[in-house]
């Protein structure tokens, strides 16, 4: 969510030659984010594109976001739930500098 509390989520898609495209950004400021709307969302854009085409989902860690992924590889077991680790790897310095300063 920005500081203005516009929640706009990102939908990134990348391709097996390493191309990077954003495929849509959504507005949720007015939604709840739990991880069933979250869910709903993703499987709407799997849907699209088609399941077969996808080999993962890769998002930060938070609660309702970590719930959407594992509803959406529950109904697609072939797709790959994953954590981001440039998210992990932000979190954990931070955690260290706040320690440090």
């Amino acid at each position: 969510m920005s500081a203005n509390t516009i929640s706009i989520y990102n939908f990134v898609v990348l391709t097996p030659s390493n191309q990077q495209y954003l495929y849509c950004l959504q507005d949720f400021s007015s939604s709840h984010h739990t991880g069933e709307f979250l869910a709903s969302e993703i499987k709407k854009i799997i849907d699209k594109i088609g399941a077969k085409k996808f080999s993962a989902i890769v998002t930060d860690n938070a609660s309702n976001v970590r719930l959407a992924r594992e509803i959406v590889t529950k109904d697609y077991p072939s797709i790959l739930n994953l954590r981001c680790i440039a998210h992990f790897i932000n979190l954990i310095t931070k955690s260290i500098l706040g320690n440090i300063l």
